[in-house]
């Protein structure tokens, strides 16, 4: 009997110390990077050829894309409000911060989170317990970079003209670029006549690819010569393109290296007691997650879906700070030994090399 209880006393206090030490881990501070919602296509083809006109206007967000954001706003609220507690069940105006660039699409996408992270029903109420707005709506404040100051979500917005000469120093001599565009040298000529713009290559290819995959996506028809094969084709290649683009490093640097300098500062601030936000929302485009998962050493294999997230987390161990982070709430795991959870020393200096001023 005394062995019995002894051992039931041995293994209680085990139990008691890993649950203690388990609770001990806590979420202080976190990141999300999004790219907007479904839109429109961001260019317009030969009308003669392509007839359909996009009821919100070209490149602007579309009611799927408003949904997209929302429900990954609702799943944000799972994460963050209940599970983790990091953000209060309602709006504080201390407790987050939004930052978008200037598209429509991406003001918008953030709205349409924002309405899922706080959706009505969490809103304000006058002294006297009238609702403040109709349904309890909660407003949330979106702050934005103008085009042409400093950009960290998407630098193409500040200096389009400077990304594309990387992309074509260093990305365009890249082996699968240069293959892709010999083995295709037929198919551009042939989907040039069929959807009425020049298609002299890979770079030329990607305007009417993302038309024709946007229509695909809605349902709207198609010229007729364009055959399922085709189609087929087309959105393989555009989804690789585009991706393609930003694996160098150049690039990754680039692109990434504003971010990761500004995340870097708010991480340490979290530490020495001076953040202010326990959350902070960026709003962007595919163009900000293809750079930063290079940065990171996972460059995707694709374009990012419609609605794609980046998150980083930090949390507290005791004294111990660790860093984990996410895409489209996948870990993702860095350094050579391919960790997910790195100490925030260990996440300072795997991106150390990209916290200078990008060339």
């Amino acid at each position: 009997m005394r062995f019995k209880s002894y051992s039931f006393w041995v293994l209680f206090a085990f139990l008691l110390i890993v649950s203690t030490l388990a609770a001990e881990e806590k979420l202080i501070f976190a990141v999300s990077l999004i790219r907007h919602g479904d839109r429109a296509p961001y260019e317009k083809l030969d009308s003669r050829v392509i007839k359909y006109e996009w009821p919100e206007g070209i490149g602007e967000l579309t009611p799927e894309g408003m949904r997209q954001e929302y429900l990954l706003g609702k799943e944000l609220r799972k994460r963050y409000v209940k599970e983790y507690e990091l953000l209060p069940p309602g709006f504080r105006t201390n407790s987050m911060y939004v930052l978008s660039t200037s598209s429509n699409r991406t003001l918008m996408s953030a709205q349409s989170l924002l309405a899922g992270l706080y959706p009505d029903g969490t809103g304000p109420k006058l002294r006297n317990g009238v609702r403040a707005l109709p349904n309890l709506h909660q407003p949330i404040p979106v702050m934005t970079i103008p085009r042409k100051v400093k950009n960290i979500i998407n630098p193409e917005h500040e200096d389009p003209e400077r990304v594309q000469q990387l992309i074509v120093k260093y990305a365009f001599i890249q082996p699968e670029w240069v293959k892709t565009n010999r083995e295709l040298a037929a198919d551009f000529k042939r989907w040039s006549r069929i959807l009425g713009v020049e298609i002299k290559d890979l770079n030329d290819f990607l305007v009417p690819a993302d038309h024709v995959y946007c229509m695909s996506l809605h349902g709207v028809p198609l010229p007729k010569e364009l055959t399922k094969n085709d189609l087929d084709k087309i959105i393989h290649l555009k989804m690789k393109a585009c991706a393609i683009r930003f694996v160098p490093k150049e690039l990754a640097h680039h692109m990434a290296s504003g971010f990761l300098r500004t995340l870097s500062s708010d991480l340490q601030a979290v530490v020495d007691g001076k953040q202010k936000y326990r959350y902070i929302l960026y709003s962007g485009h595919d163009d900000s997650i293809l750079g930063l998962m290079s940065a990171l050493d996972e460059p995707l294999e694709n374009n990012p879906p419609y609605g794609s997230h980046i998150e980083f987390e930090l949390y507290r161990d005791g004294t111990d700070y660790f860093v984990k982070t996410f895409y489209n709430f996948k870990a993702v795991a860095l350094t050579d030994q391919n960790k997910e959870v790195l100490s925030l020393q260990e996440f300072q200096t795997f991106i150390e090399p990209y916290l200078e001023e990008a060339s």
